[in-house]
């Protein structure tokens, strides 16, 4: 019973890992050709912030690299050096928020619109997605 349920879980962090590359990889490509329907879920709406669809590559590469197999010192470190990526980005956002920094990294790989919906700050994920990825980040260098 415990290895079928190791395989089942292995196979759902795959699948999630899978998941949060691909969508972020499709938002960033959108930033790239701008193609708004790829920025967003539907047009009119928030767009995903280019920041936070890096965080969401680089925790899908964290995981699997994490979860994969076989384990070694190599991969656990390339694995949460992209988790303490993943929270630096979330954890220098909020820092923006907070104590009202203005650290550079917003529009560090795509300009915003400057009509953009939603948006207060030009490029900047929201303050919950920043809380988010900051805890994500931590919760991926306890694996």
């Amino acid at each position: 019973m415990g290895a079928a349920r190791a395989v089942v879980s292995h196979s759902i962090m795959n699948i999630a890992a899978g998941f949060s590359v691909l969508a972020g990889t499709m938002v960033l490509i959108g930033w790239w050709f701008q193609v708004s329907q790829l920025k967003s879920v539907l047009p009119g709406l928030v767009s995903m912030k280019p920041n936070a669809a890096l965080a969401m590559v680089l925790a899908g590469t964290a995981l699997a690299t994490l979860a994969g197999a076989p384990v070694s010192l190599r991969r656990v470190r390339a694995g949460q050096g992209l988790a303490l990526f993943v929270a630096l980005i979330g954890g220098l956002t909020l820092g923006e928020y907070l104590f009202g920094w203005q650290l550079g990294i917003d529009e560090l790989l795509f300009l915003d619109e400057p009509n953009a919906a939603a948006t207060l700050i030009p490029g900047r994920m929201a303050l919950s997605t920043a809380v988010c990825f900051m805890l994500l980040g931590l919760a991926l260098l306890g694996i």
